[in-house]
């Protein structure tokens, strides 16, 4: 995981005292398509690996669906749940580099590795261009419960970060992404420098 500092400019909202997060067409437009692509690898992943019997119903049906999964996943009728998406993108307060930026990334991995653990977020990741848009994190929980937790990060309650909070519908495969992780990863990134 890169993180990568960003001195762009973003628009502050001094009335209603909010950091207004300038997005470019382009790269909204590579958000929405990694999401959507995500979502249907995981839905995918998901099906081969929990049908052990080969599937020959008709693909019109639902019968090839793992219901007690589906259940414990909190999965509709479509494999899907609301999730709530969070930008993180510049704040008002950016902190430049040296000691204080390191000490400051330490705290906010070592929160985000938390909110992973506990469940309360399932995706979380640096954007690796140099724009306002920071980061993307995708909560398992509802966006008043979500913004609470992204305010109380480090970073963000330093003005490094600011947030942006939207509501958002993908596959329940998401909530097993950390397992998934755990299998692979030979260092914790919240042990990153």
């Amino acid at each position: 995981m890169i993180i990568a500092l960003s001195l762009r400019p973003f628009a502050y909202d001094s009335v209603n005292s909010v950091v207004i997060p300038i997005f470019e067409k382009k790269t909204m437009k590579k958000f929405l398509f990694f999401i959507a692509a995500l979502s249907l690898i995981s839905c995918g992943s998901e099906t081969q690996n929990n049908n052990s019997t080969p599937n020959t119903t008709n693909s019109n049906t639902s019968s090839a669906a793992d219901t007690a999964l589906a259940r414990r996943l909190g999965a509709d009728e479509y494999g899907m749940k609301p999730y709530t998406l969070v930008f993180l993108v510049s704040g008002p307060k950016p902190v430049s580099g040296g000691a204080a930026l390191d000490s400051l990334m330490k705290g906010h991995l070592k929160n985000l590795r938390n909110l992973l653990e506990s469940g309360k977020m399932v995706l979380a990741g640096p954007l690796m261009e140099d724009i306002n848009l920071r980061g993307i994190c995708i909560y398992n929980c509802a966006p008043e419960e979500a913004r609470t937790l992204a305010e109380n990060d480090p970073a963000v309650k330093s003005g490094h970060f600011a947030v942006e909070v939207h509501s958002w519908y993908g596959t329940a495969a998401l909530t097993q992404l950390m397992d998934i992780h755990k299998k692979m990863e030979k260092k914790s990134f919240s042990e990153m420098k």
